[in-house]
């Protein structure tokens, strides 16, 4: 199961080594991003196994809006990662904490 968590929901995760996976593109990722976060495409999810083999771990899926990165966090929980949640708003709200 996938849970929808606030921009500060997501700041406070991080600062307890959450993972953070950014599915914007690369130049967007490139101009700014969340300190530590990694860029994987949208169908690069396998990816994820390589990156975090840990399904236990806390991630974190952010896209500009929250919109796309909810699909890919389901398609996480779905592959067995127990603690994934989507940035409902984005990386767009995100950077203005």
């Amino acid at each position: 199961m996938v849970g929808n968590i606030t921009s500060v929901q997501a700041s406070n995760l991080i600062r307890s080594n959450a993972k953070v996976i950014d599915i914007r593109d690369k130049n967007d990722f490139n101009k700014s991003h969340i300190y530590g976060a990694v860029n994987i495409g949208i169908n690069e999810v396998e990816k994820v196994l390589r990156l975090f083999p840990n399904k236990n771990e806390k991630i974190i899926v952010v896209c500009s809006k929250g919109i796309r990165s909810i699909a890919i966090a389901e398609q996480l929980s779905e592959m067995g990662y127990r603690n994934v949640y989507n940035l409902m708003d984005g990386y767009e709200k995100y950077k203005l904490i």
